[in-house]
């Protein structure tokens, strides 16, 4: 897995959003989760089949 700065900031939204849930703030917050999710998990697949060659 490379570090880059797209995942890197994914991260730190998936993080913080689970800490503000935790502490009980919601709202959306979710949505923000979500998204960032998607993204740091999207862009890993993504990354992997273009290691592997598969198009």
């Amino acid at each position: 897995m490379k570090w880059t700065p797209d995942l890197i900031i994914a991260l730190i939204l998936i993080l913080s959003s689970v800490g503000l849930i935790a502490t009980g703030i919601d709202g959306e917050v979710k949505s923000i989760l979500t998204l960032a999710a998607g993204w740091a998990f999207g862009s890993q697949f993504q990354a992997r089949r273009l290691e592997k060659g598969v198009k």
